[in-house]
C-alpha cells in the first residue's frame, strides 16, 4: 500500500513539474500576444476572431494561475503527509483527494475554455481545435495540457 502511495505521489509531482516546465519554456520571454500568434496562424483566424480569442485567453489566465497554485500546494501537502510515515493516514487521504479534485477542476475549466475558443473559430477549424485539446485532456499526469503558469 505504501509503495502505491509513493508511486502516486511521484507521478503527481512529475505531472506538476511537467506542467511548469512546459509553461516556462513555452512562454519564456513571450508577450501575451505572442503566445497566441501560433493559434492565429494554425487556425487561420481573422482579426476579429483573434481579438475575441485573446480576450477569452486573458480572462482565463487568472483561473489557470489559481488552479496551478492550488495544485502545487496540494503536491506540497501530499509530500508532507508522506514524509516519514509508515502507515496510510487520513492526512494522506485528504491530500490525495485534494489533488484529484483540483486536477478535475483544472481539466473542467480548460475544457470549457477550449470550447469557448472553438466557438469563435470557423466550424471546421473549431472542430480541429477541439480534437487537439480533447487529445491533450486524455494525457495522463496533467502533462501536455494548456500551459500553466508558475505559482507566484
Amino acid at each position: 500500500m505504501k509503495k502505491s502511495i509513493v508511486i502516486l505521489a511521484v507521478a503527481l509531482t512529475v505531472g506538476a513539474l511537467g506542467c511548469l516546465w512546459y509553461f516556462h519554456h513555452l512562454r519564456a520571454g513571450a508577450a501575451p500576444l505572442d503566445e497566441l500568434s501560433w493559434l492565429k496562424k494554425e487556425f487561420a483566424l481573422d482579426e476579429r476572431q483573434f481579438a475575441e480569442i485573446e480576450r477569452l485567453h486573458q480572462a482565463y489566465m487568472p483561473v489557470c494561475d489559481a488552479h496551478c497554485a492550488a495544485y502545487l500546494q496540494a503536491q506540497r501537502e501530499l509530500a508532507a503527509a508522506l514524509e516519514g510515515s509508515t502507515i496510510f493516514t487520513p492526512g494522506m487521504d485528504r491530500a490525495l483527494e485534494t489533488a484529484r479534485r483540483i486536477e478535475t477542476e483544472c481539466q473542467r475549466s480548460m475544457l470549457k475554455h477550449g470550447y469557448e475558443v472553438a466557438a469563435v473559430m470557423s466550424p471546421a477549424q473549431g472542430a480541429r481545435y477541439l480534437a487537439m485539446i480533447n487529445a491533450r485532456l486524455r494525457m495522463t499526469d496533467h502533462q501536455g495540457m494548456t500551459p500553466h503558469r508558475e505559482a507566484r
